[in-house]
């Protein structure tokens, strides 16, 4: 899908300035990136339904899955999915729409119990967890498992700064 950026345009490094110069020219343009959201699809509902997320930082990806270090370990399948969903409900998702204008709009739904009943349909019990709710709209655990995979993979970009799939510019 994309990376939402609203970075200001790079800029160009003056021909003839030293590679140190072209560096923090460079780390200044970074340092000034404002990527705030990430746009993943939801699995099977891509043409008009995705979630918009913001970028977890490195530690909080690291803390999560530590969360979850002994359950990966003793049952690596569930571990997984704990960890993922764990990533999703973190990076305070936005469930959005695609409208008949070509551009994303807020639903104002988040992953939880409220967008699993109300726009997936999916019947949750009264204790079911927001945890469950991910699992639940994501249809199965591969699901859940490709759309963290994706937005992971979206993150990644959007902290490397390469343009090919930034969307804004």
């Amino acid at each position: 899908m994309s990376v939402v950026d609203e970075t200001p345009e790079q800029e160009t490094p003056a021909v003839g300035l030293s590679l140190r110069d072209r560096v923090q020219a460079r780390e200044r343009e970074l340092e000034r990136s404002s990527v705030n959201a990430i746009l993943v699809p939801v699995p099977g509902l891509e043409d008009f339904l995705a979630v918009r997320y913001r970028p977890l930082s490195f530690q909080e990806m690291v803390k999560l899955e530590k969360r979850h270090e002994r359950l990966v370990e003793e049952k690596p399948a569930e571990g997984f999915v704990r960890v993922a969903a764990d990533k999703l409900i973190h990076a305070e998702p936005h469930i959005m729409e695609m409208n008949g204008d070509g551009k994303w709009h807020d639903t104002e739904y988040t992953l939880d119990a409220r967008a699993a009943r109300d726009l997936f349909g999916r019947d949750l019990g009264e204790n079911a967890t927001r945890r469950d709710a991910v699992r639940a709209i994501f249809r199965d655990d591969e699901g859940l498992i490709e759309h963290a995979a994706k937005y992971e993979e979206l993150r990644r970009v959007a902290r490397s700064g390469v343009d090919g799939s930034l969307e804004g510019e």
